[in-house]
């Protein structure tokens, strides 16, 4: 009534836009008086059938037919949005655009070694997989370009932006026009881990990461450099990295702009250098491998200083070392590293060999 206040609760609330009959109302009271229900877990998935029946207490009996129900838990395309959650595959999964697109934090996505074939309508901002969130994980994923006709750049596989405390562990990733795999934005403290990015025309792996370390990660590139260390790059630790590139206008490895970086046992091939040190400063290679196909460079260093470039795995091509005239480039070191040809053009760069020795001392 108007004016009058109710004090209580209400459940099971149903609002009609008309005034109910007296056996409406009743009809709807005894349609919940006696209602059933039955919940059934760990059904696989597909169609499955049931029937159900009712007697009444004067011995009628009724049966609602057959009907059925479909049950899919596949994982398909689409924003995976549930944090602290883990994404399994189950199967191979497609869409024209991105395919998956992680919007919280600490997410896994694990494939299980099937493949995603995204961007089948070749348009930009379309990706495999993508992801800006803090401790995303992606995992024993095949990524692969649904559309090798599309000149868009910006299609990569596995794109991580501003992604900090992520991980990759053994993913592949091949793309057309656009970097294979891409983590940028100053990820920080990520992990990478035996993954393989191949590109047609672009980076097989592209990186602006700080703070992080990668290790058996193959880079592959048909026309550009191949493993990119890029601007900004910084404090990171690399460990048995390959960047492979058949252009003569790309690099195997390239740092550009990138300081205090530490590579072990990484190799870098191409047609152009094997390894480029482009504007990096306290560059540190042990054990690289930098080598310079018909008619390449081994390692070129472009207005980069206090390089240490220690017990080299070899060091060969057209010039095994080629200083550039782009930039005074001082305190390299070559430690313990033998090679057979080098160029050091420009009056201020300079060059320092040193060799040492292992002497074994006793008393007597």
């Amino acid at each position: 009534h108007v004016g009058y206040r109710f004090n209580g609760s209400l459940d099971e609330v149903m609002i009609f836009n008309r005034s109910l009959s007296e056996s409406e109302i009743l009809s709807l009271y005894n349609s919940q008086l006696n209602s059933l229900s039955a919940t059934i877990s760990n059904l696989q998935d597909g169609m499955h059938n049931y029937k159900v029946y009712a007697i009444d207490e004067a011995g009628n009996y009724n049966s609602s037919g057959k009907r059925n129900f479909i049950v899919d838990t596949k994982l398909y395309c689409g924003p995976l949005n549930s944090a602290n959650t883990v994404y399994t595959l189950t199967s191979n999964v497609s869409s024209n655009g991105t395919c998956f697109t992680i919007t919280q934090p600490n997410i896994t996505l694990d494939c299980n070694g099937y493949w995603i074939n995204y961007s089948i309508n070749g348009s930009n901002n379309a990706y495999g997989i993508y992801s800006n969130q803090f401790n995303t994980t992606i995992k024993n994923c095949n990524v692969i370009d649904g559309n090798y006709s599309s000149t868009a750049v910006w299609r990569r596989g596995i794109y991580l932006d501003n992604s900090a405390n992520s991980t990759l562990y053994r993913n592949f990733a091949i793309s057309n026009n656009s970097n294979a795999i891409d983590v940028e934005g100053n990820s920080r403290y990520v992990n990478l881990t035996n993954n393989t990015g191949i590109s047609t025309s672009n980076r097989g792996i592209y990186l602006y990461v700080t703070n992080s370390i990668l290790t058996d990660n193959i880079g592959m590139s048909n026309s550009t450099h191949a493993f990119d260390i890029g601007w900004g790059s910084a404090n990171n630790l690399f460990i048995n990295d390959v960047g492979i590139t058949n252009s003569t206008n790309g690099n195997g490895i390239i740092l550009y702009y990138a300081d205090n970086n530490t590579l072990i046992n990484c190799s870098g091939t191409s047609k152009d250098e094997g390894v480029n040190i482009h504007d990096s400063d306290y560059t540190t290679l042990i054990g690289i491998k930098a080598i310079g196909v018909s008619g390449g460079w081994g390692i070129r260093i472009d207005n980069s200083n206090h390089s240490l470039i220690r017990d080299c795995n070899n060091l060969s091509g057209f010039y095994s070392v080629y200083f550039s005239t782009g930039g005074i480039s001082i305190n390299n070191t070559f430690i313990n590293c033998s090679y057979d040809s080098e160029s050091i053009n420009g009056g201020g760069n300079e060059l320092i060999r040193k060799w040492y020795y292992q002497a074994y001392v006793n008393y007597t």
